[in-house]
């Protein structure tokens, strides 16, 4: 996925239901974790 600035506090929901629904903010520190995470 891919968001261009999105608000912290943005819910994102998928239109199925399929996965949970996650704040804009959340994601972005999961993303980042996971890309980082191993480095430092």
């Amino acid at each position: 996925a891919f968001f261009c600035q999105a608000n912290r506090d943005t819910l994102i929901e998928s239109p199925s239901g399929k996965y949970p629904s996650i704040t804009a903010g959340d994601y972005l520190k999961q993303r980042i974790a996971a890309n980082f995470a191993k480095k430092y």
